[in-house]
């Protein structure tokens, strides 16, 4: 977490990946998929194409949803987290 200065204003910011750690790469086809962990089961895959990236999250059942993960819903890093 930091603090940052905006005209005049200060404010927290803060990495809301920090805590997750890269777990499964699937670089295969069209579509990258890059899945984290954290240490208390939490976990976000990201889907990337050559155009865009898009995130879903959970906090439990990460092998299932890696293993099912062409067939998930993503949606923008914002909506996800």
């Amino acid at each position: 977490m930091g603090e940052t200065e905006d005209y005049g204003k200060s404010f927290i910011t803060e990495d809301l990946t920090a805590k997750y750690k890269i777990t499964d790469i699937d670089d295969s086809g069209t579509t990258k998929y890059f899945g984290f962990t954290d240490k208390d089961g939490n976990w976000f895959i990201m889907s990337l194409t050559t155009t865009e990236a898009r995130y879903i999250k959970g906090t439990s059942g990460y092998t299932t949803s890696w293993t099912g993960r062409a067939g998930l819903t993503y949606d923008y890093f914002y909506n996800a987290f």
